[in-house]
């Protein structure tokens, strides 16, 4: 059955539907629960990234860093208490 659609399959309903619970706040448990998977791997398999949720995750950061204080940071690889900072792989500071 493909209503007509040859590219889609009725189980990619599945997939949309899982991704769209998900979208819309279900936890894993939620979705587990939706479609009787007894495994956590198994409902994770089913959700996909879109890029609506990109912009829902983007969003909040955005206007976090909109509103953060700009703190200039010293050239000199001094921390602003005066202390060293930690390098590795014997990286110069500056």
């Amino acid at each position: 059955m493909n209503a007509g659609r040859p590219d889609l399959r009725l189980h990619d309903l599945r997939h949309s539907g899982l991704t769209w619970a998900a979208a819309g706040g279900a936890s894993v448990a939620d979705l587990m629960r939706r479609v009787g998977h007894a495994n956590h791997r198994v409902a994770l398999r089913y959700q996909h990234s879109t890029r609506d949720s990109d912009r829902v995750l983007a969003d909040p950061l955005t206007e976090l860093a909109a509103r953060a204080e700009i703190v200039p940071l010293p050239r000199d690889g001094r921390a602003m208490d005066g202390s060293e900072r930690e390098t590795s792989r014997g990286e110069n500071p500056a």
